[in-house]
């Protein structure tokens, strides 16, 4: 046993964990010595059972924000990459040849109300409506320095800095890249 917790059943539990395709993962751990875990316990026989929920955000092995991963789509109706971070369940996308960013998908991050998002989007200038194609790609994209304004506004560019770099694709993971995309590891975009 190690801190308590059975040591024959962790790998199981954390494979099980880590090919979850829910949002929310929850962990059932058996335990000794139930006061150094941040959770909720039901006693049954002699051991103690844990639930804890593990947020999508958080890694589930070290229970730490994850760093945002950044993947590359090819976006064939309007023929240009895009990239994509998801921050809380939310896929804030960026496109390669003009730089615009999906200022809807940003400004669902601040957890304002719809109403109150599209009037700030209503009035940027240069701005594109997207209804049509995947749900990401949908809304109203905005130019990069109205994004960034934004992004600074709402204090929410510690969650989104990665696609705010210069140049994003040297921020991108080819390997979650190639599991969005369903291609083949070893393909290099």
């Amino acid at each position: 046993m190690l801190f308590g917790v059975e040591r024959e059943t962790e790998p199981i539990i954390l494979s099980k964990l880590l090919t979850s395709p829910k949002k929310e993962h929850r962990l059932h751990i058996q335990v000794c010595l139930p006061s150094f875990l941040p959770c909720s316990f039901f006693s049954t026989d002699t051991h103690f059972i844990s639930t804890y929920i593990i947020p999508p955000h958080m890694d589930p092995i070290n229970h730490q924000p994850r760093e945002p991963i950044l993947t590359a789509f090819y976006w064939q109706n309007q023929s240009t990459l895009t990239y994509h971070l998801i921050v809380n369940s939310i896929k804030v996308s960026r496109r390669h040849d003009n730089n615009m960013i999906n200022g809807s998908k940003l400004l669902n991050l601040t957890g304002i109300s719809r109403g109150r998002r599209d009037r700030i989007l209503r009035d940027i200038e240069n701005s594109v409506v997207i209804r049509v194609g995947a749900m990401h790609l949908k809304g109203v994209w905005i130019p990069y320095h109205r994004a960034l304004e934004l992004a600074n506004e709402y204090n929410i560019m510690d969650r989104v800095r990665p696609l705010f770099v210069e140049n994003p694709s040297e921020l991108v993971s080819w390997e979650a890249t190639a599991r969005y995309n369903r291609l083949p590891a070893s393909s290099n975009l």
